[in-house]
């Protein structure tokens, strides 16, 4: 299974995520809340392949913001389209109150972790746009994510031009107040 260094190998993050170069940093993790953390230090408040974007704590743009955004896909499970979803969250033993964001996707999908921090397993949600459907994942989303790049796993919710023969990473440039 790849983790974060491999997808460290593969899209680089901006040095400037870090305080601490990501050469020197010990990126193979074995605990689900660390390698969230991680992920989201190193990439929060970017984008992969012009598609996925991956949220940050506390993130000054509430559009990048993971509690900005898990507010809002508390608000869209509720809604009556979402049952299904609702209803898989419950066979997992959760409730929508124990979701948390991670990221979503230009066409508006969203992409959440059922909080398992003290659990031995992760599970984790691609939300349809229309909140109809899901991708369900289990393991690291660091290994998702790299495996989703290379072409390993395939979300049916992600449209076919999503892998690229050179995956990238970008964080957005704020508008030039003076432009």
């Amino acid at each position: 299974m790849s983790d974060l260094s491999d997808l460290v190998s593969l899209c680089p993050p901006p040095g400037a995520r870090s305080s601490t170069p990501t050469s020197s940093l010990d990126l193979r993790t074995h605990n689900y809340a660390v390698e969230r953390k991680l992920l989201q230090s190193l990439y929060g408040g970017g984008c992969f392949n012009d598609f996925l974007w991956i949220y940050a704590p506390e993130h000054r743009n509430p559009h990048l913001s993971s509690e900005s955004r898990t507010s809002r896909l508390h608000t869209v499970l509720q809604r009556r389209a979402a049952s299904s979803i609702r209803s898989r969250i419950r066979e997992l033993g959760f409730t929508i109150y124990d979701t948390v964001s991670w990221g979503g996707t230009d066409n508006g999908d969203l992409c959440c972790w059922l909080n398992s921090d003290a659990r031995d397993s992760s599970t984790g949600l691609i939300i349809d746009c229309k909140e109809d459907a899901f991708f369900e994942y289990s393991g690291f989303t660091a290994s998702l994510i790299h495996d989703l790049l290379v072409g390993k796993v395939t979300c049916p919710l992600f449209p076919d031009d999503f892998l690229d023969e050179a995956p990238s990473y970008h964080v957005p440039q704020p508008p030039d107040p003076f432009a």
